[in-house]
């Protein structure tokens, strides 16, 4: 059992995470407690965050590279896209019905973006998961599918 700093409640360990610095390898907040903290800060330091991020794009892609490159970074792509699949099985299976349909000709995969309209390669956007939806998709090029879903998570 550990006390978190946060809401002075006693915690089993598993309810903190890791950090090497501490004598115990266990943060001194409990999850719940630090994950308030990251929000509140994310939201309090936003342009900080976004500025940064611009200023070190290179950097942080080329990181990012070499990570997925190694052992760990597999793992943990792979344990991602685990959770994922059993997180959102709606979704993979409309992800297949699209693919399928397009490899079977019944649905075209166009060879322009629908939101800028330039020839780009394009991926499906779903706008509802349910089955009777699963092949209506909108075909947006990688740039304008991320802009979509970053304004769909401002709504």
């Amino acid at each position: 059992m550990k006390k978190c700093t946060k809401c002075k409640d006693t915690k089993l360990f598993s309810e903190f995470g890791p950090d090497k610095r501490h004598k115990d390898g266990l943060q001194s907040q409990c999850r719940e407690c630090r994950g308030k903290t990251q929000q509140t800060y994310a939201r309090t330091h936003k342009e900080e965050r976004r500025e940064y991020l611009q200023r070190n794009e290179e950097a942080i892609k080329r990181k990012q590279c070499e990570y997925v490159e190694t052992q760990d970074g597999r793992k943990a792509q792979n344990k991602a896209g685990v959770n994922q699949r059993l997180k959102f099985p709606q979704k993979i299976k409309a992800r297949k019905a699209v693919n399928h349909a397009v490899r079977d000709g019944k649905l075209l995969c166009p060879n322009h973006c629908e939101g800028c309209y330039q020839e780009k390669l394009v991926q499906g956007h779903h706008w509802s998961y349910l089955e009777e939806h699963g092949l209506d998709v909108e075909w947006l090029c990688p740039k304008c599918h991320r802009e979509l879903h970053k304004e769909l998570l401002l709504v």
